[in-house]
């Protein structure tokens, strides 16, 4: 089921490099309900560079880090070499990347 929506979030993300959770709660189905299921967009969307953002009613759009959203990154080889260092947090990260869009879908 979720390989029919990659292509739309894709579609969704790749001229900003970003998506925002209420474009994000438009494009999942709402049968959605596994953490494993969401875990996956999650990840689809990181590996695809796609950040997810919150939006607020100014218009400023702001990172899950609450940095305020810059724009598409490109990552240069001196960055993805330094990201081949980086320790294993994959679990940790994904849990809360987890219980932030939970926290922004009990929001709405």
């Amino acid at each position: 089921m979720l390989a029919s929506i990659k292509d739309d979030l894709l579609e969704a993300g790749k001229n900003e490099g970003c998506i925002t959770f209420q474009h994000l709660n438009e494009l999942l189905p709402d049968d959605i309900k596994d953490p494993r299921a969401i875990e996956e967009v999650f990840d689809f969307l990181g590996e695809n560079n796609i950040e997810i953002v919150t939006q607020e009613d100014s218009g400023k759009k702001k990172t899950l880090s609450g940095e305020v959203w810059t724009g598409k990154k490109d990552l240069d080889d001196d960055a993805l070499l330094g990201m081949e260092s980086l320790p294993e947090t994959e679990e940790h990260e994904s849990e809360e990347t987890t219980t932030t869009y939970l926290r922004e879908m009990g929001a709405v």
